[in-house]
């Protein structure tokens, strides 16, 4: 009785659907264009990301910079996930108190510099060489050229 009561918390409202309704053969097109490399790889960056992503953010909250990362996250990661236009500084300055876009310019900057900085502790992990991260670095930047830029 117990686990029928407890089922709508383990069936998200709303994500459920019927597998009537999907045409397996545009999933089998789309699965059938990625090489098993692709899909590793993909599945690599995937991982890597969410745990430097994760990591950067409990930093920031950490050393009492949350709005470092909210400005980050709602200008260039919310538009790069959700392919959205990102906001203006002034709109993002407006919604976090800020009061110029050059700090929020800066806080930016500063966050993309703490994901390069996570980032590359966490290639030196797997690779053999300082030049091994930065051409997995490099490669990894492609995915996100907005995150790439300011990369001092």
């Amino acid at each position: 009785m117990h686990h029928w009561e407890t089922a709508s918390k383990r069936c998200p409202n709303g994500l459920l659907f019927q597998l009537d309704d999907i045409d397996l053969s545009e999933i089998a097109t789309a699965i059938s264009d990625v090489t098993p490399e692709q899909d590793f790889h993909h599945a690599y960056v995937s991982d890597l990301l969410d745990h430097v992503l994760r990591e950067v953010k409990d930093e920031c909250y950490n050393i009492g910079r949350k709005v470092h990362w909210e400005v980050f996250h709602a200008r260039l990661l919310v538009p790069i996930f959700d392919d959205v236009t990102p906001p203006s500084l002034s709109d993002i300055c407006k919604k976090y108190n800020i009061k110029s876009g050059t700090v929020a310019s800066n806080m930016i900057v500063t966050v993309k510099r703490r994901l390069r900085k996570a980032l590359e502790r966490r290639l030196r992990q797997s690779v053999r060489s300082d030049l091994d991260v930065e051409q997995e670095l490099s490669e990894l930047l492609k995915f996100f050229p907005k995150i790439a830029q300011d990369r001092e």
